[in-house]
């Protein structure tokens, strides 16, 4: 019996081609892209406006936003059908920030390119960087987690160890140098948590959190939102945000947390047996746990955020979560694919730009089961394959 034809589809912001859809039109609901080539997709990841997959067999496609050279591929030039990155080794898994790219090889090597302003590639270098560079500060340790911020980098080596660099004045990265916060760290540096073994990084624009071998969250950066989740917060006033400079340990009644996803201003983790939970940055539905009019009466709830971790209710098991700037994608097992959150630009695929307070299912792909999830900062894609 043939193999079902796979297919692959996107909606969302397009400004720069980040859709790879030929255009640079919006897409309110998933669309067909044609411009991929024939080949499995093991992961999709975007940043603020361009898009990077992996194939099963460790090749890089992209397209989209290039002004800093975040697509790797040696000039400048914005793409808005898929391109292949040249004389590079296979990569197993890939971040995007805001206009910065970080990639891991099958054997555990980093390597960095894009955007360079606030010394997000790790590699001291004065200027943005068009092709993929390994970084040399990174040479010596075998790689296998890494997470970019908007304008900031974490990585994970294989003993456990973090190490982050770039932007730090909001104190996400989690270290001091000469005793303050700094603005930035062009050179990677080892974050100080103890005998702490983390199995897992993630980062939002300007906090970051590791999840321990025994199931703890560390967090540190900014708390503006309740990002950090149930340390003292301090609402926006105008008067100043709090800043966590340091890890802190982030309290939380789910046990067995198997991953972490951020967006911008929000955290989502998911349980060994599907559930999720959310906190952070609510006004515009991304939680995808509560009615927006509860936001301001709910004890839990202060100037549109919410700080402690809560579930978010679905009826079916989640097996995969895609986090955007300010929305989300699940998937369940049964291949339903949900969305919440903000809306502008149809990050959400139901054909409208209304924000979604609550999860609902994404209109059927006539003739097409999800079967991968992944996106950047407003888009969104799922590979799927025809049913049959």
């Amino acid at each position: 019996m043939a193999a079902p034809s796979r297919g692959l589809f996107s909606w969302g912001a397009n400004s720069y081609g980040q859709l790879g859809t030929g255009n640079t039109t919006d897409t309110f609901t998933p669309q067909k892209v044609e411009s991929f080539p024939n080949e499995a997709i093991k992961c999709i990841r975007g940043g603020g406006a361009h898009t990077v997959i992996i194939t099963e067999s460790g090749s890089l496609y992209v397209c989209g936003w290039n002004s800093k050279g975040q697509l790797g591929l040696g000039h400048h030039e914005d793409q808005v059908n898929f391109q292949i990155i040249k004389n590079i080794p296979p990569i197993c898994d890939v971040s995007c920030g805001w206009e910065h790219t970080l990639a891991i090889t099958e054997n555990g090597k980093l390597y960095s390119w894009g955007g360079n302003n606030f010394k997000q590639l790790g590699d001291n270098q004065a200027n943005n960087v068009e092709t993929p560079t390994i970084v040399q500060a990174m040479e010596a340790y075998t790689v296998v987690d890494i997470a970019a911020g908007l304008r900031h980098s974490v990585v994970l080596t294989n003993t456990g160890k973090v190490w982050v660099w770039g932007a730090g004045g909001k104190g996400q990265l989690g270290v001091h140098v000469q005793g303050s916060i700094p603005s930035q760290v062009a050179i990677p540096e080892q974050v100080q948590l103890g005998n702490m073994i983390v199995k897992h990084v993630a980062c939002g624009a300007f906090h970051t959190i590791a999840l321990t071998d025994d199931d703890k969250l560390m967090v540190w950066g900014s708390n503006r939102r309740g990002q950090l989740g149930e340390l003292p917060y301090t609402p926006d006033n105008g008067e100043g945000t709090l800043v966590v400079s340091q890890p802190k340990y982030l309290p939380s009644n789910a046990k067995n947390i198997n991953t972490i996803f951020t967006g911008w201003n929000h955290s989502v983790f998911q349980t060994c047996d599907g559930s999720l939970f959310s906190w952070g940055r609510a006004d515009y539905g991304q939680l995808g746990r509560v009615e927006h009019e509860l936001l301001l009466t709910s004890a839990v709830y202060s100037e549109g955020c919410c700080y402690i971790p809560k579930p978010v209710e679905l009826a079916e098991r989640i097996t995969q979560i895609s986090c955007g700037s300010e929305h989300n994608l699940a998937l369940t097992e049964n291949n339903i694919l949900y969305s919440w959150g903000w809306n502008e630009h149809g990050t959400c695929g139901d054909g409208t730009t209304t924000n979604v307070y609550l999860p609902q299912q994404v209109p059927d792909i006539k003739g097409w089961k999800p079967t991968l999830i992944g996106g950047g900062y407003g888009h969104c894609f799922t590979v799927c394959e025809q049913r049959c």
